[in-house]
């Protein structure tokens, strides 16, 4: 079975699986859609289910028993990747256990992030060979399944290398030393920006750093800094300005475990924020370029 339907078979939920033993369907509402969910559930696979919220909304799961577990996800970012990982083995280990298990994974809309924690089980039970197969998978199976963010590619192309390389990820520690984009963004009134940025580990905030001056050069700006960094990390860069106000610029988001090189650059097309470029306040040659050791 694929596709999304409102009424699925009699059924008031919108449900599509993914592979016959993985479904994916949007957030339930209100009550009566929960009990729609698990009247579904019960009547197709009874005894044999397990429902993974991953949307950061929660709702009354009791009626479910000890069968919801929760992975919150943010809609536009990412999970943090031992979160995928445990997700993959859970979810492993749970249908390899009765041919007749099922998982039924769901957030806002069933597409992201649900679908960033079902093609990274694709892609570690090697159901996909590769992310790309992965994602194609999921958006023939799920209308609107789209996987489309550039942390969210990158974070299941870890769990490709990682399953490739036999080896669980890990929370390594590095020194964080530099930050530089390669020009400066147009968000100002004048073409220039005047960076902000937030550097988040593991999802709580640890370092903040609001420049003094406006740029408007198609020279390298580097901030340099001296953090100890491990894990999950988030950099959010914003402009400031006095009439137009705060406005976000960009989002890189990485983990530690899979730095390889004393300098990573992110090309724009892979960076949040700047990968469509809608209003064309990026150069195309624009990247971001860290530095650790």
């Amino acid at each position: 079975s694929s596709g999304i339907n409102a009424e699925y078979g009699g059924y008031r939920i919108d449900v599509s699986y993914i592979t016959d033993n993985i479904l994916v369907c949007s957030f339930p509402p209100t009550r009566s859609d929960v009990y729609e969910l698990k009247r579904f559930m019960d009547d197709k696979h009874k005894g044999h289910y397990k429902i993974v919220n991953v949307c950061e909304k929660t709702y009354d799961a009791t009626m479910f028993g000890e069968n919801v577990s929760s992975y919150p996800t943010p809609p536009n970012g990412v999970s943090c990747l031992i979160d995928l990982w445990t997700f993959c083995e859970f979810t492993d280990s749970w249908l390899k256990e009765d041919d007749s298990n099922v998982i039924l994974v769901h957030c806002q809309t069933g597409n992201v992030p649900s679908g960033l924690f079902v093609a990274s089980y694709l892609v570690h039970s090697r159901i996909c060979w590769t992310s790309e197969q992965a994602i194609k998978h999921f958006r023939t199976k799920r209308e609107n399944g789209i996987i489309s963010l550039p942390c969210q590619k990158r974070y299941l192309k870890y769990i490709e290398t990682s399953v490739i390389a036999g080896e669980q990820p890990e929370d390594i520690k590095l020194l964080f030393s530099n930050i530089s984009m390669s020009n400066s963004p147009a968000f100002n009134e004048d073409g220039s920006c005047k960076p902000y940025f937030v550097v988040f580990q593991n999802g709580e905030e640890i370092y903040e750093f609001e420049s003094t001056e406006s740029y408007k050069t198609e020279e390298p700006i580097s901030f340099p800094l001296a953090l100890h960094i491990s894990g999950d990390i988030k950099l959010q860069f914003y402009s400031v300005s006095d009439i137009l106000g705060t406005q976000e610029m960009f989002t890189v988001h990485f983990h530690t475990f899979y730095i390889n090189s004393s300098h990573v650059r992110f090309s724009r097309d892979m960076i949040d924020g700047a990968h469509l470029n809608t209003f064309k306040q990026f150069t195309d040659s624009f990247s971001v370029t860290l530095e650790v050791k």
